[in-house]
């Protein structure tokens, strides 16, 4: 591959897009951090709705497109994790039980991803029809969620570290 002066200059520019793009969706999650801050219940019911909408796409991918059982499934199962933890929004009580589910919920949204990219990427029918921008697209529905949800969390003052608890032991 042979550089020229105009490909060095798209090089840079696809560099200096990326990182404003990082820099946007930075200064866009601490901004949907102090909404969500601000407006708890608001947030909390726009969660509600975003995780039916989530529910209804993967159900008519599932029964429409039928591109992956396993994935859609996948996808409808941690779509309802996520609504267990609108239950006590925006807290996140640390508690030994709720462990488990955090373990779970958390490698449900890797191992969906992973299936949804490995399925969209290497399926030649697929694969040709998809341009990466909805690829990204997509992939970035599939984490819209589980971001809203680790961006407006509040854990409880008493279990923070260096707070006093009820009884005055510090924990």
């Amino acid at each position: 591959m042979t550089f020229s002066p105009f490909s060095l200059c798209i090089l840079f520019a696809t560099a200096l897009l990326a990182a404003v793009l990082v820099a946007s969706v930075a200064v866009l999650l601490v901004v949907l951090a102090d909404f969500a801050e601000e407006n708890a219940y608001l947030f909390r019911n726009a969660l509600k709705v975003l995780l039916v909408v989530n529910v209804v796409v993967h159900i008519s991918i599932l029964c429409v497109d039928g591109i992956s059982v396993v994935a859609s499934v996948l996808s409808i199962l941690l779509n309802v994790l996520y609504a267990v933890y609108l239950k006590d929004f925006p807290y996140v009580p640390f508690k030994k039980n709720s462990l488990p589910l955090l373990a779970a919920t958390a490698t449900g949204a890797v191992a969906e991803s992973l299936l949804w990219f490995w399925k969209l990427s290497s399926d030649a029918t697929y694969y040709y029809n998809m341009t990466s921008w909805s690829l990204i697209s997509f992939l970035l529905f599939l984490w819209l969620v589980p971001l809203l949800l680790v961006v407006s969390v509040s854990v409880e003052d008493d279990r923070l570290p260096g707070f006093a608890t009820r009884s005055g032991r510090k924990l």
